[in-house]
């Protein structure tokens, strides 16, 4: 296990501006600004400030209400948002408004209960909107259209009313996780489905009934979450393979969300065990904990939420603790006088330039040292030791900036300005005469 002083996490809450501490889904829009659901209202973090949008009773273009529930980006980069009564709603960045559509009321379902859980949208452009209560909508935005995904689309008796996650992988299939009876692949072209749901006497059923999650991988494999563990479907054989299945350090595995990062690592978020970090390749599972002492620990092991943005960033919404930030990319940071061999008597260096040359290699400039290389991938560090046809040597030179064209120009403090010329490994010296 990890603990989360392992890693280090920035938080958010109401003190910073956040429109409330629990953050039920995130966005990441065109421009770069991330959006965070809550129960009051929607946050929009521009890197430095929040700004909330609320429900305005006067204004049709204001938010439907202030409960925002799921969020989604479709192909043409706008930003939707799912909410109560049935409603959902897409940003207007031009207008800074937003556009609010209503899902047909189904029958015999309560208005106040068909809360949209779920939005997504297939290659052809048709978007499916989902809901507890309300089963699965079409909505066709370009005919401003609805349609319903039935029942009967089923061979055998299963209910869509109360659906949680829906993923749709090409022009035709769409997933649906439900709440408590099971997940389902639907045909939408056909109008057939396949039901999938957990079978004690089966080992290749899936884990659980209540659905928390879909996702599809950079892999193009599809995982699903459940309130008992991590499924993957296998598409050959339809059958699943479990993990996180039973208890881990005594809870049960009750998964809640899922993101990937840059690396192909799955983060996964549970109701009450942390942050739990998968390595696809190496098949090994770290787990992220909550600790009390620790101020840029993990705020809460209640995760709610999880949306790696084009940063490799990973945002973190928990249940009534606020958000959590996490830099993906951030390695350790090393001096420059820990790298060097102590044989090599080196004191301390005033690093003054760096530049990452054409070959990835960086170089750094210094004080009265000249100039040294080192390369990211083999982690070599050495003196890029500057011969001049002089004889002149780099030691003592002071580099004050470096610049790379098809050669290096290497400029000095007081010793003029150097051009390396890297096929013919030589070096020319200009100086003001």
């Amino acid at each position: 296990m990890l603990f989360s002083d392992d890693y280090k996490f920035e938080r958010f809450s109401v003190d910073q501006g956040l429109s409330q501490n629990t953050v039920y889904s995130i966005i990441q829009d065109k421009k770069g600004f991330m959006w965070f659901c809550t129960q009051h209202g929607l946050s929009r973090y521009d890197g430095y400030k929040f700004t909330v949008y609320n429900n305005s009773p006067e204004s049709n273009n204001s938010l439907p209400n202030n409960f925002l529930h799921t969020s989604f980006k479709d192909s043409n980069d706008k930003i939707w948002f799912g909410s109560l009564d049935g409603i959902f709603t897409c940003y207007d960045e031009e207008k800074n408004s937003f556009a609010n559509f209503k899902t047909p009321v189904t029958e015999g379902v309560s208005v106040s209960k068909n809360i949209v859980s779920s939005i997504c949208e297939n290659s052809r452009g048709d978007f499916f909107i989902s809901s507890f209560g309300g089963g699965i909508n079409i909505y066709n935005h370009s005919k401003n259209k609805f349609s319903r995904i039935s029942d009967n689309f089923f061979e055998k008796d299963f209910h869509l009313n109360d659906v949680s996650s829906l993923l749709a992988v090409n022009d035709r299939n769409l997933w649906a996780g439900t709440w408590d009876t099971g997940l389902a692949l639907i045909d939408t072209t056909s109008g057939k489905a396949v039901p999938f749901v957990h079978n004690v006497s089966d080992k290749n059923s899936i884990s659980n009934n209540r659905i928390r999650f879909i996702i599809q991988d950079s892999r193009q494999k599809i995982w699903i979450g459940t309130s008992d563990g991590l499924n993957l479907f296998d598409p050959e054989k339809r059958i699943f393979i479990k993990y996180l299945e039973g208890k881990h350090e005594n809870k049960k595995n009750i998964l809640t969300c899922a993101a990937e990062d840059k690396a192909g690592n799955l983060w996964i978020g549970t109701r009450n065990s942390g942050l739990i970090k998968f390595d696809v390749d190496k098949d090994d599972f770290s787990f992220i904990e909550s600790c009390n002492n620790n101020a840029n620990g993990l705020s809460s092991n209640a995760v709610k939420s999880l949306y790696s943005d084009s940063s490799n960033v990973l945002w973190i919404g928990t249940f009534n603790d606020g958000l959590n930030k996490l830099d993906c990319e951030r390695k350790k940071f090393y001096g420059l006088n820990n790298i060097f061999n102590p044989d090599m008597n080196y004191k301390k260096l005033s690093t003054t330039s760096f530049l990452k040359d054409s070959e990835s290699n960086f170089l750094f400039g210094t004080d009265f040292e000249g100039l040294f290389k080192s390369n990211y991938d083999t982690t070599e560090f050495h003196n890029f030791n500057i011969e001049l046809n002089s004889g002149e040597s780099s030691a003592g030179i002071s580099v004050g900036c470096l610049l790379e064209d098809k050669t290096l120009w290497i400029g000095t403090l007081g010793d003029g300005l150097i051009r390396y010329f890297p096929d013919e490994k030589i070096f020319e010296k200009y100086t003001y005469t």
